[in-house]
């Protein structure tokens, strides 16, 4: 293998590694959903399948997500990069109804000692529907929030036919303690602001 083919082969692996801020108190929940979404790199994605012989089972897969390139500019959308030809888009184009999963056991619920069942381990689960994303100004920070974080992504495949799309959020369930799961409204969800954010306000503002 030639130095240039390596070396485009180590640029187009490359996963874009972020500082990884603390997660906000357990109790804060709009924050902590929107922090579980931000520091996600994936999702387990379910689907009502279309295909025989599971036809109206429900399908999970995985998939990469990124709701922005950095906090600062995060918006708490899902956004995803797929093919037609992948099996949750075979379903979704039936019935674009989604939820999705997210957790913190791969690191952050490690380092405590707690498993992924663990009720203090956070988990969000995330239900609406999946809209392709269309609009230039919107499929542009979808652009710039996944291939930022997943440099590789620009390589993948066009006869593919990739396209951006996004989960609309109806439904927002946090599990993160003892007691059962927290109801985040969708208002209280999409108007948390990391402390990247915050602070970006406060300087703006002055």
């Amino acid at each position: 293998m030639s130095i240039n083919l390596l070396l485009v082969f180590l640029c187009t692996s490359l996963t874009v590694a972020q500082p990884v801020a603390s997660p906000p108190d357990w109790d804060q929940f709009a924050l902590m959903a929107r922090y579980i979404v931000h520091y996600s790199d994936w999702v387990g994605i379910s689907t009502i399948s279309s295909r025989d012989p599971i036809m109206d089972y429900p399908f999970a897969n995985i998939k990469t997500v990124s709701d922005g390139s950095s906090p600062s500019v995060a918006a708490g959308i899902p956004y995803f990069y797929i093919s037609p030809m992948d099996l949750s888009s075979m379903d979704i184009w039936k019935n674009p109804q989604a939820s999705l999963s997210f957790t913190l056991a791969d690191q952050y619920c490690k380092e405590q000692g707690w498993i992924a069942q663990d009720p203090r381990c956070p988990r969000l689960l995330v239900t609406g529907v999946i809209a392709r994303v269309d609009e230039e100004e919107e499929r542009e920070f979808a652009k710039d929030a996944l291939f930022t974080r997943y440099p590789d992504m620009a390589y993948w495949p066009e006869d593919h036919g990739f396209f951006f799309a996004k989960l609309v959020p109806e439904s927002i369930l946090l599990l993160d303690q003892f007691g059962g799961a927290a109801d985040i409204s969708l208002e209280d969800f999409l108007g948390a602001k990391t402390p990247e954010q915050q602070l970006a306000g406060a300087l703006f503002s002055n």
